[in-house]
């Protein structure tokens, strides 16, 4: 069963990727749109997969409804949508698994190749009904899909999938998948679902020419739903982005509010050290990274700072969770909190429309929510306060809406009047259980893991001159690394509760993904030469790439998904002996 992006047309951007190989145009000579084997797959015992005629589409969907009820559940709107097949057909390819008698065993849509103009390829809504399954048609029409793939010349398939969805999950990591757990950047439905993100890299590249190659055409109908930004023209419109933290107003604003708190002494100011840290990490990936996202003229940085961003909100979210404290250092605010609720407050009403369709509202993090929603209240904002933040209308009547109006909150009828409600009031809804669909494999707590003691000993920073100076963007940065790499693996390895260990994970590659794109642009970490700092991310990459890191489940991405920092530990480890 798979995979919620029911509303997705060709076109859109589900997660940029690298994996596509270029196609000139001299290439593109073929103008059917599949390759020969595919119009009839034989699977044996009179099985077969073939793409269904307009009059099956009827018995498909009867087929993808009772997949995705019986031992599933899926959103009612969602469930609504899977009796589509006609709209569906202009831009997707459906195929359908039959027996003799013609009788539609299970389901699965790929992307008509003319119309998708993304580097990866992709399947959706695969589905078996309780008429097939036991006969092993699930893996057929996920082989069926990769071979599509590899015919068209696509290097890697990503999917999106509901987090229920744990049989087609482990279906998945069999077939060799792998989850992209710093991709899961898109929430759906009025359970504010994440959808979880898996990956597979397609072997067997074929040559050139055996691959199936068509001329790209825009997609017909109905636009992208969720994972696309605005145009450019849209965006020319936005406010210009602040080039300092201390020149944008929500910083401004929790600067006053931390002055405010100090004044009446509620002002925790009792770790220095400690808050210094935070204030980093959330002026980098909380502010930085939802500038990057929304700013930024390229689409991949801007995926690659709202991994980020979100990865730190769930780190935060989790850090809350496990300590049982109000605010990140205890039950009194200190300046990190203020900054937070801040940022926190113009992105739900302000930021988050830019990001547009299905980005996740503050309220799927409750704990920071409450935070954020406490400390606007401690305060007493003022009125012209109020309406800078979209809390309060303006003279005329409407809102504060830098970057439009506000996307929809499938939580909240009204996000505005739930800021001012008292915290704890308010609680996100969550998704029914079902008893008899086991958990996503790896969503747990994991056990303590002692033999990775010995290798992040061997990560200790070396005695050396070459360490930039503490106050310097280069070593705030070097920090946020040793942080987010080496202090995560030993979370783990001293064992971490479920939202805890997703948390570290997400926060831990989406960190790596960073460091992919920002060493392929540059050869090290700090310009042009190596320093101590490239020496230990060489030896934190090279026991991740001899697997050693024994903190990390099986199922998570590997070195090779990561073709700049394999490259950067390879000529480090050959020319400096890191």
């Amino acid at each position: 069963m798979e995979s919620p992006t029911l509303n997705q047309a060709p076109g859109q951007a589900s997660a940029p990727g690298r994996g596509r190989a270029p196609v000139a145009d001299s290439a593109l000579a073929t103008v059917n749109d599949l390759p020969a084997w595919a119009w009839e797959t034989a699977l044996g015992e009179d099985r077969i997969i073939r793409e269904a005629r307009p009059d099956e589409y009827s018995a498909a969907e009867d087929v993808l409804v009772a997949a995705f009820t019986t031992g599933c559940w899926v959103a009612p709107g969602y469930q609504r949508g899977l009796r589509s097949l006609d709209q569906r057909a202009a831009t997707w390819h459906i195929w359908v698994a039959l027996d003799r008698s013609g009788q539609v065993l299970g389901v699965v849509l790929t992307p008509r190749v003319r119309h998708w103009d993304q580097a990866d390829f992709t399947f959706s809504v695969l589905a078996v009904g309780p008429a097939g399954r036991g006969l092993g048609l699930g893996g057929a029409l996920v082989d069926h899909c990769v071979k599509l793939a590899r015919s068209y010349g696509f290097d890697r398939i990503l999917i999106h999938s509901s987090p229920q969805m744990s049989r087609a999950h482990r279906l998945y990591y069999d077939k060799g998948f792998v989850r992209r757990i710093d991709q899961e950047t898109v929430f759906v439905s009025e359970f504010e679902e994440r959808l979880l993100t898996f990956t597979y890299r397609v072997p067997d590249r074929l040559p050139a020419s055996q691959i199936h190659r068509l001329p790209h055409e825009p997609a017909p109908g109905r636009q992208p739903m969720f994972g696309q930004r605005p145009g450019a023209e849209a965006r020319a419109s936005w406010p210009l982005p602040a080039q300092r933290p201390e020149d944008d107003p929500a910083v401004q604003r929790a600067t006053w509010m931390a002055e405010h708190l100090r004044s009446a002494g509620r002002l925790d100011e009792s770790d220095p050290a400690a808050e210094a840290l935070l204030r980093s990490q959330i002026t980098h990936d909380i502010w930085g990274g939802l500038q990057t996202a929304i700013h930024s003229s390229s689409g991949y940085q801007a995926e690659l700072a709202l991994r980020v961003f979100y990865a730190r909100l769930d780190w935060l979210e989790a850090r809350l969770a496990r300590q049982h404290f109000l605010f990140l250092h205890g039950d009194q605010p200190s300046s990190s909190d203020t900054l937070l609720a801040s940022l926190l407050l113009a992105f739900d009403l302000g930021g988050r429309a830019a990001l547009g369709y299905a980005s996740g509202a503050v309220a799927y993090w409750p704990r920071l929510w409450n935070l954020a929603r406490r400390l606007v209240q401690m305060v007493a904002l003022s009125k012209t306060e109020l309406q800078r933040a979209g809390l309060e209308p303006l003279p005329d009547g409407s809102y504060s809406e830098s970057f439009g109006p506000l996307p929809p909150n499938f939580v909240l009828a009204d996000p505005r009047a739930a800021w001012l409600e008292p915290p704890d009031q308010l609680r996100r809804p969550l998704a029914p259980l079902d008893p008899s669909v086991p958990p996503t494999p790896w969503s747990g707590d994991l056990p303590p893991v002692t033999a990775i003691a010995e290798p992040l000993r061997d990560l200790a920073v070396p005695a050396t001159d070459d360490q930039p100076p503490e106050d310097t963007e280069a070593a705030i940065q070097l920090r946020l690394v040793e942080a987010d790499l080496v202090d995560g693996i030993g979370t783990l390895a001293a064992g971490a509760d479920g939202p805890t260990q997703v948390a570290v994970r997400r926060l831990l590659f989406a960190r790596l993904a960073w460091l992919d794109d920002r060493l392929s642009a540059q050869p090290y970490l700090r310009g042009t030469q190596p320093g101590a700092w490239d020496c230990r991310l060489a030896r934190f990459l090279a026991l991740f790439g001899e697997g050693r890191l024994m903190g990390l489940p099986p199922i998570d991405p590997v070195l090779e998904d990561f073709p700049a920092l394999v490259r950067y530990s390879q000529h480090l480890q050959t020319l400096y002996k890191c």
